[in-house]
């Protein structure tokens, strides 16, 4: 099947000769570098397309992971909306849902639910709640809300950067007491079964690590996996899809370190720039047609983001007119 013709033909869907050629290998490694405005999603689920229609690959063994909700959800109703006459069982879902899946699918093994998770200010004691109610506890003062803000991401730094808790006094969060706060937010939580949403994180990386079984479950469930805004996907989380793809190493990955803002919430680039390390059988493929900005927008943008050190040698362009 000449799918690339299909999609143009029957989809509507005309791609760029670099985009054609990542939406058609589909075995191994690939990392797509892609700019603001280089069509990422349209690649993902094009490429989930040719997978199906073009390979008869089952879409269950599929999985497309990403940041944020509000992208899992775009992927999912573009796919469908487009590809609608195709079997809608693809999964595509924030690494977060994934990972609360798994730890669920283990639990149940024995009988057992997930804790409560205590994100959600609607309950009683939540994270930030509980924060705030040892900080004073420890300094007996009250914690700004800005300091509060900077304290619950440090916490989320730690456990997305996997440091140990006999490393943390060796980092510099500028929290006064911040490990004593983090070990007594801890045992707060183990005395009283909860949870937070990084330690879904941490307990899934943990189980992949230690138990082999519930790691094959998932290995032999999903063939092959796409992650999406990749730039901001934490150290854990390329970990645990780093274990959840071998032996096939059949990944695809989306993103931009360029684009990496989310550093203070353990957001790592770096596994972008490192890609060819892990996955030795890397393909690496550049999109810099910025099909959403204006050229003089683009222009000026290009210059500036090249001032980064530790970047892809990228020339983003636009075929659109000049602009204001």
């Amino acid at each position: 099947m000449d799918f690339i013709k299909v999609l143009s033909e029957k989809y509507q869907i005309n791609l760029n000769s670099k985009q054609q050629e990542a939406v058609l290998n589909i075995q191994g490694p690939s990392l797509i570098l892609s700019v603001p405005g280089g069509g990422k999603t349209t690649l993902i689920v094009s490429r989930c397309a040719n997978m199906v229609l073009n390979h008869k690959i089952p879409p269950d063994k599929i999985l497309t992971l990403t940041f944020s909700k509000a992208s899992a959800r775009d992927m999912k109703e573009r796919y469908e909306r487009v590809f609608e006459n195709l079997e809608a069982k693809l999964k595509f879902s924030t690494i977060h849902s994934f990972c609360y899946q798994v730890m669920d699918c283990y639990l149940k093994l024995s009988n057992r639910s997930v804790p409560t998770i205590i994100e959600d200010d609607k309950f009683v004691i939540s994270k930030n709640k509980l924060l705030k109610k040892i900080y004073l506890e420890l300094h007996k003062d009250y914690i700004t809300e800005d300091k509060l803000e900077e304290l619950s991401n440090c916490v989320g730094y730690v456990k997305n950067m996997l440091i140990e808790l006999k490393d943390i006094k060796d980092e510099d969060f500028g929290i006064e007491g911040f490990k004593e706060t983090f070990e007594s937010y801890e045992k707060y939580k183990k005395d009283n079964r909860y949870i937070d949403y990084d330690d879904i994180l941490t307990g899934v990386y943990q189980l992949f690590c230690r138990k082999d079984g519930v790691l094959k479950i998932f290995q032999d469930k999903y063939h092959y996996i796409n992650v999406d805004e990749s730039q901001d996907t934490s150290f854990v989380q390329h970990e645990i899809i780093r274990l959840l793809v071998k032996p096939r190493d059949n990944i695809f990955m989306v993103g931009d370190e360029d684009q990496s803002i989310y550093s203070f919430r353990a957001a790592f680039p770096k596994a972008l720039l490192e890609f060819e390390k892990t996955y030795p059988a890397a393909k690496i493929y550049f999109m810099e047609n910025n099909h959403r900005t204006t050229a003089k927008i683009v222009e000026v943008a290009n210059m500036f983001i090249k001032q980064n050190k530790g970047r892809y040698p990228k020339d983003m362009f636009t075929d659109r007119d000049a602009g204001a």
